[in-house]
């Protein structure tokens, strides 16, 4: 088990589909909440960037509304009744005025970045003159969010040192801009303190790879607002996935997964810019109280990305790498409620969940019209795995080679199948009838002539063990109305099925036994019978119409990596596959890849056996 079959991963695809998908309105509103009004006192020549958020709202979603601010409600907030932990202007304000002067005189190369909310522009000036560099934003924010990831916007300046902290931990900086310093001395992209406790009182999974206010950057390594337009921008949708695989548990909540509420920041850290930094190196601050099987992933995965990444542990006291703390409802400020010193209970499990998970046994099912491209890597894929069940439908069976893989594992149930029509989803759906009568596979995993294994069986059985739900790539018809008129229309028309409840979803999916039977259970295929392409909408439009939402209870993740052309959106091939698309693969958790034709040399990386890379020569 990975990082990666744990945690989501907002991939380089899912920013793609942003950029086609997003519509001028909606850009407008996200330039909005990410945009900057004007600039007061900027420092260009300073290379270390210490960069904070000030605002002032309720952090919850939810939560009501506090009045526009002003110098006096800020200063009095507590005797209004607007703020009962701390005073926001001496906790949040005064240390802007009085400390950032001090620490930028200590560091002469430093600059204190405020981002301002534009309720707050009263400020910007006096925040000016004592130093600081001021970012007045477009908006006041909503909740936490905007506000709380407008310190991520300088990771995309090159040549620059970003640290991003919270205010009120300024005079505790000294050490933070240190670990900066020493992070680019070592050639490394950032450095972190992670929370190193894996769940909450209530079982959601609260480890952090990078705590929100302790932590260091490199510049120039993302394109940080077009990441944070493409992250929301999904998350407003609905279309991100909220849940982690947990180690002996199964699918968790992570926290801090709804926009606009408190910790999405440390969401967007986690699933969107954290695979990317790992690939650049990490310095990486660990507390040596820490006892956590999601660090021991986090490590791995940092060192795999880049062997240079180092780990140093410090001993706990008044460090800042722990948990958060549980927020109280009257909290009112996005740096308010950061990690103190507490007691850490070991996660406890219900009897329910003591209970010793059923073992995955998978059955690949093959659709195919050619002989399969590489069968040297299947048979020795099938040879090395316990219990795989393997069956194939292909129309011409008297075209196969009497020596044939395939040959000895055609199912007796025929459909005449031809490209984009319905005999491709009868084909699938006699493949799925066979399996669930022939064994008892507790999944199903749809395959081409062109796929091939990039992990070993064993890694996929023990996902699906972990986590048994389906696992396809699935888009509401709803959201590709918005941004593909033409595919859309195919789904407009079927007998008994509202458009507004169609799906579309990836063909090369899996699907557990419950999933699979539902589906068969439902046959509706003579409703497709006019649609095109309806092998890319007809499983998961069934699931929704028969009262099974797809987004409500499978995973949302591609289970087969797939790279698609840029202008007409098809899915490339490769014959030669260099380092750097290996790379790729690998990194993409998917446990099968397409399209690699005969002759292919994706064969010789051996990913499916988890050779070192570094063995074989691009």
């Amino acid at each position: 088990m990975g990082w990666t079959d744990v945690f989501p991963v907002f991939t380089e695809e899912m920013v793609d589909d942003f950029e086609a998908q997003v519509t001028p309105d909606e850009r407008a509103e996200l330039e909005t909440w990410y945009g900057t009004e004007r600039v007061l006192n900027a420092q260009p020549d300073k290379p270390d960037i210490v960069s904070v958020s000030l605002f002032w709202k309720n952090v919850r979603e939810g939560d009501p509304e506090l009045p526009t601010p002003t110098r006096e409600i800020l200063q009095n907030a507590q005797e209004l009744g607007f703020a009962k932990r701390y005073c926001p202007w001496d906790h949040y304000v005064k240390p802007l005025l009085e400390l950032a002067p001090e620490l930028m005189a200590k560091f002469p190369d430093a600059v204190v970045r405020v981002y301002l909310a534009r309720d707050m522009e009263f400020l910007a000036e006096e925040l000016a003159e004592v130093g600081n560099e001021v970012h007045v934003m477009k908006s006041s924010s909503i909740h936490f969010a905007p506000a709380g990831l407008w310190r991520f916007l300088p990771f995309s300046e090159s040549g620059k040192r970003v640290t991003v902290t919270d205010i009120d931990r300024l005079n505790e900086l000294e050490s933070d801009l240190l670990r900066s310093k020493t992070m680019e001395q070592a050639g490394l992209g950032a450095w972190r303190v992670p929370v190193p406790i894996d769940l909450t009182d209530d079982r959601r999974i609260s480890y952090l790879p990078f705590m929100g206010c302790q932590f260091g950057v490199q510049g120039g390594q993302l394109d940080a607002r077009q990441l944070l337009d493409a992250f929301t921008w999904h998350a407003t949708k609905g279309l991100l996935d909220p849940m982690a695989i947990y180690p002996a548990c199964g699918p968790l909540a992570i926290a801090g997964n709804r926009w606009p509420s408190y910790g999405f920041d440390e969401y967007f850290m986690t699933l969107a810019a954290y695979p990317r930094l790992a690939q650049q190196g990490m310095l990486t601050f660990v507390p040596t109280f820490s006892k956590s099987q999601l660090l021991t992933l986090d490590i791995e995965y940092v060192t795999w990305g880049n062997p240079n990444s180092e780990l140093v542990y410090f001993p706990i006291g008044s460090c800042c790498g722990v948990q958060r703390e549980v927020k109280p409802e009257e909290t009112t400020e996005a740096d308010e409620d950061r990690p103190e010193v507490i007691e850490f209970p070991s996660p406890t499990l219900s009897p329910e969940e003591e209970q010793e998970p059923v073992e995955a046994k998978v059955a690949l099912l093959f659709l195919t019209t050619e002989e399969l491209a590489h069968p040297g890597i299947w048979q020795e894929y099938v040879e090395e795995s316990e219990g795989v069940g393997v069956f194939a439908h292909r129309p011409d069976e008297e075209e196969l080679e009497k020596d044939s893989w395939l040959l000895r594992h055609q199912i007796d149930e025929r459909a005449d199948t031809a490209w984009s029509n319905i005999s491709l989803v009868r084909a699938t759906l006699a493949l799925l009838r066979a399996a669930c009568e022939a064994d008892d596979f507790t999944h199903f995993m749809l395959l081409s002539d062109t796929c091939v294994p990039v992990r070993p069986y064993g890694e996929l059985a023990h996902s699906l063990t972990l986590d048994s739900r389906s696992r396809m790539s699935v888009k509401p018809w709803t959201e590709v109305r918005k941004w593909e008129i033409l595919r859309a229309q195919r789904l407009e028309n079927i007998a008994g099925i509202r458009k507004e409840i169609a799906h579309f979803q990836e063909p090369w999916m899996l699907l557990n036994r419950s999933d699979a039977e539902f589906i068969l259970s439902h046959d509706r295929t003579d409703a497709f019978e006019h649609v095109r392409a309806p092998e890319e909408a007809y499983f998961a439009t069934i699931m929704a119409a028969a009262g099974r939402p797809p987004l409500q209870s499978l995973a949302n993740r591609r289970v087969t990596w797939t790279n698609r052309n840029e202008a007409d959106s098809n899915p490339l091939t490769y014959e030669k596959v260099s380092g750097q698309v290996a790379a790729q693969i690998a990194e993409s958790g998917c446990f099968f890849a397409r399209k690699f034709p005969v002759g292919s040399d994706i064969g010789r990386w051996g990913l499916h056996r988890r050779e070192k890379m570094a063995a074989h020569t691009a």
